[in-house]
C-alpha cells in the first residue's frame, strides 16, 4: 500500500525508562503494609471498647475525642489499604 504524496509515518514517541522495584522489596514492603494494618485494626478495637466504656459512664466529651481518633485511623487504614491493593494490580 503506497502513501500519498507528501504524508510522513510518525515516529512512536520515546518510552521514558520504566522504574522496576525488585520483587523482594515489593514483598517486604507490602508485608510491613498487613502488619501496620493489623496494628490499626487493634488500635480501633481498642478505641471501640474505650468509646462504649465512656459512653456507659456518660463522659460523652472523651467518647467524642476517641470517635474522632477512630475516624482518623480508620481513613489511615482505608489509605494503606487502597495503596497496597493498588500496588498488586
Amino acid at each position: 500500500m503506497s502513501r500519498p504524496a507528501g504524508v510522513e509515518t510518525a515516529e512512536p514517541p520515546a518510552s521514558e525508562p520504566v522504574e522496576v522495584e525488585d520483587i523482594e522489596t515489593l514483598r517486604q514492603r507490602r508485608d510491613e503494609l498487613v502488619r501496620r494494618e493489623a496494628e490499626i485494626e487493634a488500635e480501633i478495637n481498642e478505641l471501640d471498647t474505650s468509646i462504649n466504656e465512656a459512653c456507659e459512664s456518660e463522659n460523652y466529651d472523651a467518647a467524642d475525642e476517641m470517635e474522632t481518633e477512630k475516624q482518623k485511623k480508620e481513613d489511615l487504614l482505608q489509605d494503606s489499604r487502597f495503596g497496597r491493593f493498588d500496588r498488586q494490580s
